[in-house]
């Protein structure tokens, strides 16, 4: 795996947007919706707010140990023995999001595009697919993700604007309806796709290049990605109704099957597929590049490379037999399993983390600036 070119901050930062735009356009729109109906929207609007905080949260740990990454981080504030349990989990965790998401994927094309081929099949290709591209390293990853950025912007835009004329704005009619309850639990499930997950980059943070512009170029792009997820999660809403954005399995692909403009222009939600497609696969190999970041930083392997193989054996066949069916992943899983999870990895761990690292800092200042008489 080669570590040896750091990335740029753009470079950084078009990871973090197709990390936060892959997934969850798919996702969001329907989670937000079962809690919150009509107000889905407003739920996604606070969780952005949220996610900027969370955001600063992680950018405060890593200026604190800039040329570590988390499981370092955690040897030097905890020490051995506690790190070690800690970094575990960590490690345990970014392998069930590898495999949840290769599933996820696996179970998009099987749906949308690949009816008739086994599930088995098209995971057991993906994972080759994403395999082939951690022998490359993230820097090969970033080159290619800052490529087709543009033309990922541009589809983005053109659907933004296909989707204009089906806008219905009854159908989120009346607003304000759900309950307080309701939107703030449509904003904790949302903010768990994807801004608690951002987490991962905290374990690729010594593969970047660190200026004064890395820390804006991450809270930029969250916030680009974030508007990106409310527009979708309103198109979805206006355009399918409240009731129809929850049944379907994925409300943004079937909103773009609407769109027709003059019998001219329709049927191009293939070309959708295939940006959400490619997304996925950058967020997939982010994650299990981060699988192999936290295991090498665990063992203190120097070479990495003999456990690919592996690891991706493992991630191919946990996404089978963790995630049976779609219905198990889309309402146990997505909805149930992993928000309490991604909480208390995404925000209760870290929060603990800095400020831990805070009273640490505080206690050596102390001890340093306290110089004890000499006796005469």
């Amino acid at each position: 795996m080669n570590e040896e070119t750091k990335l740029t901050p753009f470079q950084f930062s078009c990871l973090v947007f197709i990390f936060i735009i892959s997934s969850s356009t798919l996702l969001v729109p329907k989670l937000s919706a079962t809690f919150a109906k009509q107000d889905a929207w407003i739920a996604t609007i606070l969780s952005l707010i949220i996610g900027v905080f969370i955001v600063k949260l992680y950018i405060l740990i890593c200026c604190k140990h800039p040329s570590k990454n988390l499981i370092e981080i955690n040897e030097i504030v905890f020490g051995k023995f506690i790190s070690t349990i800690i970094s575990s989990i960590l490690l345990l965790y970014t392998v069930i999001i590898t495999a949840g998401l290769l599933r996820q994927l696996g179970d998009f094309l099987l749906v949308t595009l690949l009816s008739e081929t086994p599930i088995e099949v098209i995971g057991f290709i993906l994972i080759l697919l994403i395999t082939y591209i951690a022998f490359n390293g993230l820097n090969v990853l970033a080159m290619a993700t800052e490529i087709i950025i543009p033309f990922v912007a541009v589809t983005l835009i053109m659907l933004f604007i296909f989707y204009i004329p089906n806008v219905e704005i009854n159908n989120i009619l009346p607003m304000f309806e759900a309950s307080n309850g309701e939107v703030l639990k449509a904003t904790l499930v949302t903010l768990c796709y994807p801004y608690l997950d951002l987490i991962i980059f905290m374990l690729l943070i010594p593969l970047i290049k660190k200026d004064e512009k890395t820390s804006n170029e991450f809270i930029y792009s969250t916030i680009i990605g974030g508007l990106v997820i409310i527009i979708f999660t309103f198109f979805c809403l206006t355009i399918l109704r409240p009731g129809f954005t929850v049944n379907a399995n994925y409300p943004v692909y079937v909103v773009t099957e609407k769109i027709n403009i003059g019998n001219f222009i329709q049927r191009i939600e293939a070309l959708v597929g295939i940006l959400w497609v490619s997304s996925l696969i950058i967020k997939i190999t982010i994650c299990f590049l981060a699988v192999l970041t936290a295991f090498k930083s665990i063992t203190k392997i120097k070479d990495i490379s003999p456990f690919i193989y592996p690891s991706s054996v493992i991630c191919f066949v946990l996404s089978l037999f963790l995630f049976p069916n779609i219905v198990y992943f889309n309402q146990e899983t997505i909805i149930h399993l992993w928000p309490p999870l991604l909480i208390i990895i995404g925000f209760l761990y870290p929060s603990i983390l800095l400020a831990t690292i805070y009273i640490k800092d505080y206690l050596n200042k102390n001890k340093t600036s306290y110089t004890p008489k000499k006796a005469n």
